[in-house]
């Protein structure tokens, strides 16, 4: 089974969590992984369904195994 796109398999409120527990804000996440905070917050809400590679990129801003994504 190949996974291509984050949304499907993240929980929705995962990446606002984990924002809160680094003491980052979606500015300040954007501007590390080159994106819009628009994107962040659509990602968050569970609007956008970005590639896998983005989670790479998502996990290494947020200093977490990419694994930590994915759990509740």
């Amino acid at each position: 089974m190949t996974y291509n796109h984050i949304a499907n398999y993240m929980p929705k409120s995962r990446l606002g969590e984990l924002l809160e527990r680094n003491g980052m804000t979606r500015k300040e996440l954007a501007k590390l992984l080159d994106a819009s905070p628009k994107t962040i917050a659509a990602i968050e809400k569970g609007d956008y369904d970005p590639p896998l590679s983005f989670a790479y990129k998502l996990a290494a801003a947020l200093e977490i195994p990419v694994e930590r994504l994915f759990s509740d």
